[in-house]
């Protein structure tokens, strides 16, 4: 028997789980922005569990909703649509602005789903307006505040032409928004929107992480005022309750389907799930009643994103802390190897050593480990619940710098 195959056996467990090196205690209990496992550990969920959760957990009135659009009609396929479909892509076009007036909506399952759909929404838009050859996807990730900007959109310029192929543009402005680069960020997003309106290129806003009030605006794209053609959202826009994502799409781009082929050539099973969109609906309500996002502005005094801001700023006096940076409810705290700010190696782990450390003493952060970070090396996600109280934040930065201390002294 292989090394691991014995480690899954001795585990007791037949499920297969993403580390077979670290314990995965049964969580039971979610309420606000608390966790509790099994055994009546309590834990403060301080990544909003991967940037998702938005509400907190344990909100009745989206456990209500969903039960009762289970009662009557749990599921239903294409051939049909449903009440709560309609409503929920009108409240949805409602919410993104007046750039998607006349627009509609796309129901998918996650992020991922989302903006693979929105990427065969592009290619399928340039053929309907005659531009078969136009089939590219070129992504735009500013993974630090230090860009080069203006190469990105001489980039863009290049490769946006006719001959070059290119259907769509995807930005991801949550993550420009959470480097805190503002004034480059505006200039360079402006640029982009420009170029793409010029050579009739779609601009699809990436907001799978950002969406849904998070960074303090509806959607993060928000902060620039730009108005992309297609936006792509999933995590915040059930909170968790429910798999699922969104494709909300301008009236230019369903304009091109509707009188082209009339037809949009893809499709999921799970795609209008009733009791999915059951629970998207009664999040956005609960979202828009209880004035989350304006509590997620850290730029606004006396909001819980704004105190959260001032109590992480102190972190970046600790040992191997590189930088903290952030918007909103959206921050992450990097690390580097030395006083040089060299990067982390892969196999050092620090991101994954504070998380250790952190969750010990019942706070809950999500470890970015080298490769999928920053150019700093490692760093760790903090995005709690827009409902976090003034002291769990308090709490949870205090235990944070602690689980750095105790990291940094192991390195």
């Amino acid at each position: 028997m292989s090394g691991q195959a014995a480690t899954q056996e001795l585990s007791g467990s037949a499920l297969l789980r993403r580390s077979f090196r670290k314990s995965f205690p049964p969580a039971v209990h979610g309420e606000g922005a608390y966790l509790w496992d099994a055994q009546g550990k309590q834990y403060l969920d301080f990544s909003g569990s991967a940037a998702m959760n938005f509400v907190g957990h344990g909100v009745s009135e989206i456990v209500a909703a969903m039960t009762a659009q289970a009662r009557p009609l749990a599921f239903v396929n294409s051939r049909f649509t449903t009440s709560v479909a309609e409503q929920y892509a009108q409240e949805l076009l409602s919410f993104a602005g007046e750039n998607f007036a006349g627009g509609a909506v796309y129901f998918c399952s996650s992020g991922p789903e989302a903006l693979e759909s929105a990427g065969k929404l592009a290619r399928q838009y340039q053929r309907e307006i005659g531009q078969a050859r136009r089939s590219r996807m070129l992504t735009i990730r500013n993974q630090d505040s230090r860009p080069p900007h203006v190469e990105s959109a001489g980039k863009i310029e290049a490769l946006a032409e006719p001959e070059s192929g290119v259907a769509a543009v995807v930005v991801e402005p949550g993550s420009e928004a959470a480097l805190g680069s503002e004034g480059s960020a505006k200039n360079h997003f402006e640029e982009i929107a420009r170029l793409c309106r010029e050579r009739d290129v779609l601009l699809i806003d990436n907001e799978a992480v950002s969406g849904i009030g998070r960074t303090g605006r509806n959607f993060a794209v928000d902060h620039w005022g730009i108005a992309p053609d297609i936006v792509a959202t999933g995590k915040g826009l059930s909170s968790g309750y429910a798999p699922l994502g969104a494709v909300i799409l301008s009236k230019k781009v369903v304009a091109a389907v509707s009188s082209g082929s009339g037809f949009f050539m893809h499709g999921f099973t799970y795609s209008s799930h009733p009791i999915s969109l059951a629970a998207g609906r009664a999040v956005l309500k609960y979202v828009l009643q209880h004035n989350l996002i304006e509590s997620s502005d850290s730029a606004r005094d006396g909001t819980i994103a704004h105190e959260l801001k001032e109590r992480l700023t102190p972190l970046r006096n600790l040992s191997f802390v590189s930088r903290v940076c952030g918007v909103g409810l959206l921050w992450r705290v990097e690390f580097a190897g030395d006083s040089s700010k060299a990067a982390f190696r892969m196999h050092d782990n620090f991101s994954s050593k504070v998380a250790q450390a952190a969750v010990q003493r019942g706070l809950l952060v999500y470890a970015m480990e080298n490769g999928t970070g920053g150019e700093y090396g490692d760093h760790i996600l903090i995005a709690p619940p827009a409902v976090i109280s003034s002291y769990q934040v308090s709490w949870a930065c205090e235990q944070l710098g602690a689980a750095i201390q105790q990291a940094s002294a192991q390195a």
